[in-house]
């Protein structure tokens, strides 16, 4: 094969004209399948992005409970704090009152000064007479202090009652603050439960988004794969296509295939030689990876051959010698 046909086998005119026909039926398939991988993974993350939001959900709807529970707690002291301070009050002025009681009921009840003895017979008729006053006096003093004893007495009772209500209210307000800090402490536990739920929902917002970044990684790569394995089957069928025309060309011609023979102007990697065959296969897989944008990395792992970067626009050409293959 002369340099003239080697070049028209070799351009991208008739590498397109010779592959396009067969690409359509597997292009077509791999439409279809892609339409049904977009589909699957659509509904998968719509029911990812349902099961978040009803988390958000529920968490929004518990620090509302928790916040109005607060709010209604709070007006509850308040107003026990209140009552609190009246009873308060109501004791002190009682006890007070109690004491005052107290002080008097003591004045009242004191025995009397003993009555000074007579000092002689000459005075003891204007004493007598004295004396049987004084006796009147005090007798009237004494009803008029029974009488206020009395009134006292029942004042005093009246404080009792007004100090054992007092008592009660106490014992009712130190129920009430008992009460009160049980609901303290069982709101602190509802609030140590909020706050556990909350780390528990942005630890598993965090787990879900780390997932996502994998699962989209995982998509990626897995994309780029099949990409990568779509230019290698349609690198295949192309090459096969090609080398088929070729060959009947040669044998048209009465030449030797020349698909052994090696390149002089292309190399595998390390500067290992590189038949027409190697060529052929190489610049077609290329082609086609680039044709689909499958990532550099893939291309260069696939395609070991030095100078990958101008590997397609450089020009071909092929020695006369050929692969030595020996036995085993």
């Amino acid at each position: 094969m002369g340099p003239e046909e080697l070049s028209i086998i070799m351009s991208p005119q008739f590498i397109n004209a010779t592959f396009r026909a067969g690409e359509d039926w597997y292009n077509n398939l791999m439409e279809r399948k892609r339409a049904v991988e977009q589909q699957a993974q659509e509904a998968a993350r719509q029911n990812q992005l349902h099961a978040l939001r009803a988390a958000n959900a529920n968490l929004w709807q518990f620090n509302s409970d928790l916040l109005r529970e607060l709010s209604n707690k709070r007006l509850e002291n308040r107003e026990q704090s209140a009552a609190l301070s009246v009873a308060e009050r109501d004791l002190f002025l009682a006890n007070a009152a109690n004491a005052g009681l107290s002080s008097r009921l003591e004045q009242v009840t004191s025995p009397p000064k003993p009555v000074e003895a007579v000092p002689d017979l000459a005075t003891f008729t204007a004493d007598l007479q004295a004396s049987v006053q004084r006796a009147i006096a005090n007798e009237q003093k004494r009803k008029a202090d029974e009488a206020a004893t009395a009134a006292m007495a029942s004042e005093r009772r009246s404080q009792e009652r007004i100090l054992v209500q007092a008592q009660a209210q106490a014992q009712e307000l130190a129920q009430v603050r008992a009460e009160r800090d049980e609901a303290k402490t069982g709101l602190e536990a509802a609030r140590a439960d909020g706050y556990r739920l909350q780390s528990e929902v942005d630890l598993a917002t965090s787990a879900l988004k780390t997932k996502d970044i994998l699962v989209t990684a995982l998509e990626a790569e897995r994309r780029d794969n099949a990409l990568a394995a779509q230019a290698i089957e349609a690198a295949g069928m192309t090459v096969m296509y090609v080398t088929a025309q070729a060959m009947e060309a040669w044998a048209a011609q009465g030449k030797a295939p020349m698909l052994d023979n090696l390149m002089t102007s292309h190399a595998k990697a390390g500067g290992k030689p590189m038949t027409m065959r190697e060529y052929l296969w190489f610049a077609t897989l290329i082609r086609e990876m680039k044709a689909r944008h499958v990532p550099d990395h893939l291309i260069r792992a696939r395609c070991a051959v030095d100078g990958i970067e101008d590997f397609l626009a450089r020009k071909a050409d092929v020695s006369d010698r050929r692969v030595a293959f020996t036995l085993p």
